[in-house]
């Protein structure tokens, strides 16, 4: 430890007595601290201290010298180099204790978060064995993305946020181990979202337990719980996340699950902040169901019942993300039916004198209502575009208001006249291309 300061030393109140002991206070004030450059580069702006003694020290209360005299210790501006715009301040009462240590209580304040209020009481021994310990609490309180982010040494990302917070830490030193430090940070209720409003995640709780709070750290395993995230048109439920922070540096989620489309979706370990080929994950889906998915998809305002599951890879980079050979299929033996209202955009750019345009516009009325065997749905991404092939196979639900032409050997459409007809088995293909990050893209800087 490298400590850089200015000093001044002064005893007062000094009493002696016959028996040869000796009470008194030691006034220091101590300038342009600098302590641990290698960890956090914490430094002070000034120290005042009165440091009560009797000496020797007394063994009972009934010490020739009387009560130990009390003390007090002001700390002035303590910064940190990660955050150097962050300051705070401590006060503290001190007292000689009949075990020859010193007992510190008080309060640390930091101006710019005035809300934020800590407690803390510990004790130092005195030599041949010196040692030390420190206990911090911070009761509830409440933070919000205004106050924190032009404190920060880096511009703050596109995130808006509220937070209610508590939190503790425990800070121990000795010869042997040195300084070792612990605590836990405690989202009680939080709120995140993008300053564009196209992401957003309510419900936010955790209880993160540090094992290092100078390059913080924490022990593996810890969650975090979200009630909905919303992205874009997507929306998500009951999020739970496990993840570990590593040395202040990343954060490594070692898996995640949450509810999406009355469904479930977890997914793989994961390391933040994402290397420069950005994020890359699979979600793996469990019995989503369809037609929520396709009106989350943006591809059909939907309804019916059925389920789908599979995989989803999923990439992320520069503000985008992008699906890559996603796979859904239905449970085999168990169907659905679907309601699909907007089939008009199947027809988008089809002359309607084409060969093609008739097989879609029959393919358009059986998507109304449709009762399927089996379905399979395929998500690609080729730059803005998201590719989405849908195959259904089953019959759709009433007559349709076709029949077969033998002479141009396709089916064309009647009038209300016409009794239509019953198709007992079809196969529908349908393709589509969504302009999928008009409504799921997050600001560059998210990530």
């Amino acid at each position: 430890m490298d400590v850089g300061m200015d000093m001044n030393i002064a005893a007062t109140d000094l009493e002696m007595e016959t028996n040869k002991s000796m009470a008194g206070v030691i006034e220091m004030e101590m300038t342009k601290a600098g302590l641990f450059p290698d960890v956090a580069s914490l430094s002070i702006g000034k120290i005042t201290a009165r440091l009560p003694f009797v000496l020797p020290f007394p063994r009972n209360r009934n010490s020739a010298t009387g009560p130990p005299p009390k003390g007090s210790l002001v700390v002035d501006d303590i910064t940190s180099s990660l955050v150097p715009d962050i300051s705070l301040n401590l006060r503290a009462g001190l007292a000689q204790k009949q075990d020859q240590t010193m007992e510190i209580t008080g309060k640390l304040s930091c101006p710019r978060l005035a809300q934020a209020r800590f407690q803390f009481a510990g004790k130092v021994g005195n030599l041949p064995h010196a040692h030390g310990f420190l206990n911090l609490s911070c009761p509830e309180f409440s933070l919000d993305s205004h106050e924190i982010f032009p404190l920060l040494p880096l511009e703050g990302p596109d995130l808006d946020f509220d937070l209610d917070l508590s939190g503790s830490g425990r800070v121990f030193w000795d010869k042997e181990k040195g300084l070792v430090t612990s605590g836990f940070l405690e989202i009680h209720q939080g709120n995140v979202r993008n300053t564009d409003k196209t992401f957003e995640a309510r419900g936010v709780k955790t209880h993160i337990q540090f094992d290092d709070l100078l390059a913080p750290s924490s022990l593996p395993g810890q969650q975090v719980f979200v009630e909905t995230i919303k992205v874009g048109n997507l929306l998500f439920h009951n999020a739970n996340i496990r993840f570990t922070l590593e040395k202040g540096r990343s954060l490594v989620m070692e898996n995640a699950r949450v509810e999406w489309c009355k469904g479930l979706v977890s997914t793989e370990a994961l390391r933040f902040p994402p290397g420069r080929d950005g994020l890359n994950l699979t979600m793996y889906c469990d019995r989503l169901q369809l037609p929520i998915l396709l009106d989350q998809l943006g591809a059909f305002d939907s309804q019916g019942t059925g389920s789908v599951s599979g995989r989803i890879p999923v990439s992320y980079k520069d503000g985008f993300f992008s699906f890559e050979n996603g796979f859904l299929f239905s449970t085999p033996g168990t169907g659905g039916r679907i309601l699909l209202k907007d089939t008009s955009k199947l027809l988008a750019g089809i002359p309607m004198d084409s060969p093609q345009f008739s097989q879609l516009d029959l393919a358009r009325e059986a998507l109304k209502e449709f009762d399927y065997e089996w379905a399979t749905l395929r998500l690609n991404s080729q730059k803005e575009t998201l590719m989405m092939k849908m195959e259904l196979n089953g019959k759709p639900a009433h007559a349709l208001p076709f029949v077969y032409n033998r002479e141009i050997g396709s089916f064309v459409r009647v009038d209300a006249s016409n009794p239509g007809s019953h198709f007992q088995g079809i196969r529908l293909d349908v393709n589509l291309q969504l302009p999928f990050h008009q409504f799921i893209k997050f600001g560059n800087t998210f990530l």
